[in-house]
């Protein structure tokens, strides 16, 4: 008589997204199709979806919010749905703010050009206002220009004491 002792991995669990980055304009949508497939022998119990990381005032909902992958992959989609900012609204202050800077860095210089008559004293002011507006660019002023929020979603699947997750991308114009 033997005994022959086989550990066998149990069965578990790989969760992945097959799109990893998305990029979306404020109150769009993202879809991320995501793949649950077993490991180590069919896996048969029920995995629940959950995300974390979302942007502020964004939802995130899986569509089924738990799959059982069995002997084959279970999958799902999660959508992120992104806040609206409508009710942020960033004021340009470049057109304002060009002509009281050079007034500003212009007006007590028309008298030392008189007596100084150089040149170099109006391209320190010159140089002064354009550094003045510029920094407007640091103050949501700008030129107009988009920015974007990369944000780094966590997505977990749960099934008893068994948790695994991935990551992906989502960036968000502003």
């Amino acid at each position: 008589q033997r005994t022959i002792v086989v550990n066998a991995p149990a069965p578990d669990f790989t969760i992945s997204a097959t799109q990893t980055s998305q990029t979306v304009e404020p109150g769009d949508s993202a879809t991320y199709p995501i793949t649950v497939a077993d490991s180590g022998g069919s896996f048969t119990s029920a995995v629940t979806l959950s995300v974390s990381g979302l942007p502020p005032g964004a939802t995130g909902t899986f569509n089924p919010t738990s799959v059982t992958p069995g002997s084959e992959t279970g999958s799902s989609t999660l959508k992120v749905t992104t806040a609206a900012v409508a009710g942020l609204v960033r004021t340009n202050l470049w057109p304002m703010a060009t002509p009281a800077l050079a007034l500003l860095f212009m007006l007590p210089f028309r008298r030392w050009r008189k007596a100084w008559k150089g040149k170099l004293l109006l391209l320190v002011a010159a140089l002064a206002s354009l550094a003045g507006a510029v920094s407007l660019m640091g103050c949501g002023g700008g030129f107009g220009l988009t920015t974007s929020q990369t944000y780094t979603l966590t997505i977990t699947g749960i099934s008893g004491t068994d948790t695994h997750s991935t990551t992906v991308q989502l960036t968000v114009k502003q």
